[in-house]
């Protein structure tokens, strides 16, 4: 398996990362933990973990036991999810990214070595040390902001309710609460935030090199190839 993005976790701000770059026609695998812990479940593809497959606006997740899998379902257009918290199977893909979206305000267990490009979604990641890339996840003026040298501010907020039967500890945030009926349609669908995290993630792998199948011209097959973004990282995909 070549040119690879692997996620880390499947949550509903992930869940608009994976969509994003599914939608540009990256091939992308989501790695989850045996029991995710999203709220917002209806926009989140790691309910496939659960049910063996989630929708979220047109897009289809499906749970697979190996790997090896993946291929049949980027075939049929689809997401693969795979249960490997550790991310074991890392060292096995190869992938040429690796984003960390399981947004624990604090590192898991990503590292450099994992990929030619690492990007760290929220606080617990430092660019340049532990990670290549930080994204800013607090909500405000510099959301989504892209952090070349440091770290992302401390996160006081968790991102509904939570699936029926999880193991709940003291101070875990299990709903969220919205009276506007109007607004029940934002229950199955991406949020604003996890849009424009999804928007820098793929700017940071755009200016890489960019995802082969759709990003073409970032390849060196058009006229935009002399684009400075070429200069730094036109091998990533390669």
């Amino acid at each position: 398996m070549k040119n690879i993005i692997i996620v880390r976790g499947g949550g509903d701000l992930a869940t608009g990362i994976v969509h994003r770059l599914h939608r540009c026609g990256c091939r992308v695998l989501i790695l989850e933990c045996p029991m995710p812990a999203a709220i917002r479940r209806k926009a989140a593809f790691c309910e496939a973990v659960y049910d063996g497959s989630a929708q979220v606006e047109g897009v289809v997740s499906r749970r697979i036991a190996t790997p090896e899998e993946c291929g049949d379902l980027w075939e049929k257009g689809e997401v693969p999810v795979l249960v490997d918290e550790a991310g074991v199977s890392i060292k096995e893909i190869k992938p040429a990214v690796v984003v960390d979206a399981i947004l624990a305000k604090k590192n898991l267990g990503t590292l450099r070595s994992m990929a030619p490009l690492t990007i760290g979604l929220g606080p617990g990641f430092t660019a340049g040390e532990d990670v290549d890339y930080v994204v800013e996840t607090m909500r405000g003026h510099d959301l989504g902001r892209i952090i070349e040298r440091g770290s992302a501010m401390p996160n006081t907020g968790t991102p509904g309710i939570i699936r029926e039967g999880f193991p709940v500890r003291k101070g875990l945030k299990i709903a969220d609460i919205d009276p506007r009926i109007e607004q029940r349609k934002n229950c199955r669908t991406i949020s604003d935030k996890a849009r424009c995290l999804a928007g820098s993630v793929l700017e940071i792998i755009v200016g890489e090199g960019g995802c082969e199948s759709s990003f073409a011209v970032c390849m060196g097959r058009g006229p935009a190839f002399e684009r400075p973004c070429m200069q730094k990282g036109a091998g990533l995909f390669a």
